[in-house]
């Protein structure tokens, strides 16, 4: 019988040492995870845009703001649809950081996104990102207005009428006064 205790006692320190090698593998397998740009629940960096509408060729600078990156890292973005990067920029001593650029031409109609990544802490995870605007084009502009200011409903056609009568009439009105004068 004392063999059958000792049996058990064997089974089970077998057991729970299976069960803490268990236990240290599923927590060396989280720590990979997270060395491999797995997000985490730390992970506070964030990313929005300035504008969420644009219209395209009117001199408007679109600002990415990223905070929470390491300081000094170099924080580089792509701007999609059609992608292009952006000048990498280093984040400050609070890991901040602003990129820039100008909607013009180059830029398709349509809707656009920003992804960030940094040199040191990786891709930004789209959960993280607010970066989405849409580029517009310029409003078709209104009979007698110039392309590219808004339409007030105002035509100022109208306007040089008036002023041409009231010269006509303030002409008049001195002719009337010199003749009464002589």
């Amino acid at each position: 019988m004392d063999v059958d205790l000792n049996a058990d006692v064997d089974t089970d320190t077998a057991a729970d040492a299976d069960t803490a090698t268990d236990a240290d593998t599923a927590t060396d397998a989280d720590t990979a995870a997270d060395a491999d740009g797995d997000t985490d629940a730390g992970d506070d960096r964030l990313a929005t845009v300035k504008y969420s509408t644009i219209v395209r060729n009117t001199g408007v600078i679109q600002e990415v703001y990223a905070t929470g990156f390491e300081p000094g890292e170099t924080v580089s973005a792509t701007v999609f649809s059609t992608p292009f990067a952006l000048t990498p920029v280093v984040a400050d001593a609070s890991g901040n950081a602003t990129l820039t650029f100008p909607v013009d031409s180059s830029i398709e109609l349509g809707a656009h996104r920003v992804e960030l990544s940094g040199s040191v802490t990786g891709d930004l995870p789209l959960d993280r990102e607010a970066t989405a605007f849409t580029v517009t084009a310029v409003a078709a502009a209104a009979p007698g207005s110039r392309p590219g200011l808004p339409s007030t409903g105002f035509d100022g056609l109208w306007l040089g009428g008036l002023g041409a009568t009231m010269l006509l009439l303030g002409g008049a009105f001195v002719a009337t006064r010199r003749a009464r004068l002589e």
